[in-house]
């Protein structure tokens, strides 16, 4: 037999999901974000805050949400029992990942003003989506003395060049 069980006060929930596993440099994709007021009583003052690494993403369009450097705030306000409220957001990840990040990682979390009391259950008011970010350096190294041929015992440079034709920085590059 199952018992139904009454929450008094808020208990809020938060999802966040953009379908995917997987996301390549310059992808256009959209986040949708939930929240719900699973207790008996209207929350207040109810904020929904969006965190994402602004060297990987760029937001296009925050659905009504205030952007900040690595942040997207919406001001819920009240949120009745059994309510809930969704946000859409449109980003684009950068074309050439930075080095070193694999994963795109963005979380998403439910606060209110604390009027009624504590959220009994803090474990669904944080939602993250992590989707893997398969890019990755790819170097070619040039070199060139600009001649034909060189006398023998003649001192001359070599010109080198490294370009990296990748989707992703790199880092820590030696050319020896």
């Amino acid at each position: 037999a199952s018992e139904s069980v009454t929450v008094e006060g808020v208990d809020y929930a938060i999802t966040k999901d953009d379908g995917e596993i997987t996301r390549n440099p310059g992808d256009i994709y959209t986040y949708t974000i939930e929240v719900t007021n699973n207790g008996n009583t209207t929350g207040t003052g109810v904020t929904v805050t969006d965190t994402f690494d602004p060297d990987v993403l760029t937001i296009l369009d925050p659905d009504g949400g205030t952007v900040t450097s690595g942040q997207i705030v919406w001001s819920v306000g009240n949120l009745d029992p059994a309510a809930s409220q969704s946000f859409t957001i449109q980003v684009q990840v950068a074309g050439t990942a930075p080095a070193g990040v694999n994963d795109i990682v963005n979380t998403a979390t439910v606060t209110d003003d604390g009027t009624h009391g504590d959220d009994p259950d803090l474990t669904d008011n944080t939602a993250v989506d992590t989707d893997a970010l398969p890019a990755t350096p790819d170097l070619a190294v040039t070199k060139d003395d600009f001649a034909i041929e060189r006398d023998g015992g003649e001192v001359f440079s070599y010109n080198g060049t490294v370009v990296n034709n990748g989707d992703q920085d790199a880092s820590g590059v030696v050319v020896t």
